[in-house]
């Protein structure tokens, strides 16, 4: 039996929690006057929370035994790996363009004698390798395990293909209903007149 490949949340978690603690001691208060000193604590947010909901779908997928929502783990593995990559060069050049920034009274925004890049830059690294080597492995992983939730779909529905086809319409429906609901809300793109 195949066992689900979890994805590398505890590992990435800990890093970007730790990337935005190191963060946070690099700043000075003033660095909120800038936008930019936004974008490191919105960008690790966001990969913390795409992997904790990889972490969802996974506990999901397994528990069901779902073998439509693998196919969305790998897209969702993909897009979040994708993600990490572009994180890394945004926190670089986010990081660079704060240095030689001053607030109104001529303070540095950030602790200029500490070198905040040299320090994080290899906890990023490593989260955006080991993303992407979970990724890989998930979607290598993937035809397999759709195999084995393919028979234990069998085994318990029944070998009757309209029940099959049924069945396939309510996990695709189940399955990821926010990926449904997603390409089912088109916004209005009309110019104003």
């Amino acid at each position: 039996m195949l066992s689900f490949p979890r994805p590398s949340h505890p590992a990435n978690t800990l890093l970007n929690s730790t990337v935005l603690v190191v963060y946070l001691n690099w700043v000075n208060p003033a660095v909120y006057e800038v936008q930019r000193a936004f974008v490191t604590p919105l960008t690790l947010g966001i990969s913390t929370l795409g992997v904790l909901y990889q972490l969802i779908l996974t506990l999901d997928a397994y528990r069901i035994k779902n073998h439509i929502q693998i196919f969305v783990q790998c897209a969702a593995n993909v897009c979040l790996a994708i993600s990490s990559v572009m994180q890394y060069k945004e926190l670089k050049d986010s990081a660079a363009k704060l240095i030689p920034n001053r607030d109104r009274h001529q303070n540095h925004l950030v602790k200029v004698d500490w070198p905040f890049w040299d320090k994080v830059s290899p906890g990023l690294m490593v989260c955006t390798i080991q993303t992407c080597i979970c990724s890989a492995v998930l979607c290598g992983l993937a035809p397999g395990l759709y195999r084995e939730f393919s028979w234990a779909l069998y085994q318990h529905v029944s070998p009757d293909r309209k029940i099959q086809n049924k069945y396939f319409v309510y996990q695709v429906s189940y399955g990821n209903p926010s990926i449904v609901r997603g390409c089912l809300y088109l916004p209005n793109k009309t110019p104003p007149s």
